[in-house]
C-alpha cells in the first residue's frame, strides 16, 4: 500500500513538473512572439527593405545610465554641429554677406529697370509704353526659364558654385552700365532705335546669368 502511494505520489510530481515546463516554454513563446510583433511595429526589424538587400539598423531604447552618457559625450564631441557653430563659421557668414548683397542688388536693377523704360527721353529714359515694356519683359522672362531650368545644373556642375556666383554677380553691373548707353542712343537718335533694342538685348542677356547667383548657393550651403 505504501509503494503505491509512493509510485503515484511521483507520477503526480511528474506530472506537474511536466505541465509547468510546458507552460514556461509556452509563456517564453508568447513573450517572443510580442517582442517580435512589437519590434515590427515600431521597425525594429532586422528584415530587408522592400526592393533592397541592406538591412535597417536596430533600434533599442536605452537605460537612462545609456541615455546621460551618450549626452555626456556628444556634448564634449567638438565635431557636434548645432546652429550656433554653423552661423560661427566664417564660411557659412560670407554665404550670409553675400546673399545679402546679390538680394540688395536685384532689388535695385528690379526697381531701375521699369523706371528707366517708362521714363521719357527728354528726362533720361526710353519712353516704351506698357505694351511694350511687357511683352519685351515676357518674352525675356520665357528665355530667363528655360535657361534656368535646364542650363544651370551642368554649369554649376562644370565651373563649380563660387565660379558660377562671382560670373552671375557680375553680370549685375553689367546690366546696371547698359541703362546710359541705352537711354544716350535714345536721346541721340530722338527715340528708340535698333541701337538702343540691341543694348537692351545685350542687358536682358546679361540678366539672366546673374539670375545663376541664386541657384549657385545650393553648392556653397552643402560645402
Amino acid at each position: 500500500m505504501t509503494s503505491l502511494l509512493i509510485s503515484i505520489s511521483k507520477q503526480t510530481h511528474l506530472t506537474r513538473t511536466g505541465n509547468s515546463n510546458r507552460d514556461t516554454e509556452h509563456r517564453q513563446d508568447l513573450e517572443a512572439s510580442n517582442a517580435t510583433l512589437t519590434d515590427n511595429l515600431l521597425g525594429y526589424n532586422d528584415a530587408p527593405d522592400y526592393g533592397t538587400t541592406s538591412t535597417s539598423t536596430p533600434y533599442r531604447s536605452s537605460s537612462p545610465s545609456e541615455s546621460s552618457a551618450d549626452r555626456a559625450s556628444s556634448n564634449l564631441n567638438p565635431d557636434s554641429v548645432t546652429l550656433r557653430t554653423v552661423l560661427k563659421s566664417r564660411r557659412m557668414q560670407l554665404v550670409i554677406i553675400n546673399y545679402f548683397f546679390v538680394c540688395f542688388t536685384e532689388m535695385c536693377y528690379v526697381v531701375l529697370l521699369p523706371l528707366i523704360y517708362s521714363t521719357s527721353i527728354e528726362t533720361g529714359g526710353l519712353g516704351l509704353n506698357p505694351y511694350q515694356i511687357g511683352l519685351t519683359m515676357g518674352i525675356w522672362g520665357l528665355f530667363n526659364a528655360i535657361i534656368q531650368i535646364n542650363v544651370v545644373g551642368k554649369v554649376i556642375r562644370k565651373y563649380g558654385g563660387a565660379s558660377v556666383y562671382k560670373f552671375a554677380y557680375l553680370s549685375y553691373f553689367m546690366g546696371f552700365l547698359t541703362f546710359p548707353f541705352s537711354t544716350h542712343l535714345a536721346r541721340r537718335q530722338g527715340s528708340v532705335g535698333i541701337g538702343s533694342y540691341i543694348v537692351i538685348g545685350f542687358q536682358l542677356f546679361f540678366i539672366i546669368f546673374a539670375y545663376m547667383s541664386y541657384g549657385s548657393y545650393s553648392p556653397l550651403y552643402s560645402d
